[in-house]
């Protein structure tokens, strides 16, 4: 035999879900610091500089951020590219899909413990702290 059920009661307690809304939350921030590195990246393209002992290799440890401004028929395009230079001036190409990359982690790194401690600490506040 079966037990009685009531109405408008679940025999089974339900289960939270955690996995679908921080796996939004995941790729919402994911998305914003990308966005964030993007725009900074524009403002200032010099910051892939401080990337050149991940890039370059001794000797040519110095880099530079070269800016290269065209005209299209559309108007203007601008490329950045991150240059390693030598001790006797020779170059060596970096490419700037990279040092981009390796910003954003690096963004997303430092966003994810901001957002992760500002968690925390409202979390373990009373409701008369929040006040």
């Amino acid at each position: 035999m079966t037990e009685p059920v009531e109405l408008g009661v679940d025999p089974q307690p339900r289960k939270r879900r955690v996995a679908k809304p921080l796996l939004l939350w995941g790729i919402g921030i994911t998305v914003s610091v990308g966005f964030l590195t993007l725009i900074s990246s524009l403002i200032w393209p010099g910051q892939a500089v401080y990337l050149a002992p991940v890039f370059c290799e001794q000797p040519g440890n110095d880099a530079v951020v070269v800016s290269d401004t065209y005209s299209t028929g559309d108007g203007r395009s601008t490329n950045f590219t991150l240059y390693c230079v030598g001790e006797r001036g020779q170059t060596t190409d970096k490419g700037w899909l990279q040092p981009f990359l390796l910003m954003w982690a690096a963004y997303l790194v430092v966003v994810t413990v901001v957002v992760s401690v500002v968690l925390i600490a409202a979390k373990g506040r009373s409701p008369s702290e929040k006040l």
